[in-house]
């Protein structure tokens, strides 16, 4: 299997893979048309992946696998979760034996360590950093439990 680039009728620059078999060209996948040298660079990419992928064959030079490039111009920022934070908060929690609380008020406790805030913006902040969820008034029926200790 080979990379082509062929020019279009629109002066754009095709990226094909194909193999030849009998003196005959067999295209195998179209990856796309480049207007620029970045754009062509980046379908030539793709097309080393597309190879590596449909052959299944292991690279003589691992090194230079193409496999493990992160395009960027295909990904989406999702946001950032600060799970170890979360997590060491917790050990320490557990540590000092307040396991046995309520998971509620552990979290709250995690959060404004975190980022001091009132209660309720706390339980926003939650989903923000730590991806956990409590509804508003899961904390109204744990408020009063909270008072006893």
């Amino acid at each position: 299997m080979k990379i082509r680039v062929v020019k279009t009728a629109s002066k754009a620059k095709a990226v094909q893979v194909v193999r030849y078999q009998s003196n005959r060209r067999i295209v195998l996948q179209h990856i796309g048309s480049a207007h620029n040298d970045a754009d062509l660079e980046e379908l030539m990419m793709v097309a080393e992946e597309w190879i590596k992928d449909y052959s299944g064959q292991l690279s003589v030079f691992p090194e230079q696998s193409p496999n493990k490039v992160l395009h960027l111009n295909h990904c989406t920022f999702v946001g950032v979760r600060y799970r170890y934070f979360y997590e060491q908060i917790k050990l320490i929690q557990h540590s000092l034996g307040f396991d046995s609380i309520q998971p509620l008020l552990n979290d709250l406790v995690s959060i404004r360590i975190f980022e001091p805030a009132s209660k309720l913006r706390s339980l926003e902040l939650l989903e923000k950093y730590f991806g956990i969820k409590h509804a508003r008034k899961s904390y109204y029926k744990v408020a009063p439990q909270c008072i006893e200790l």
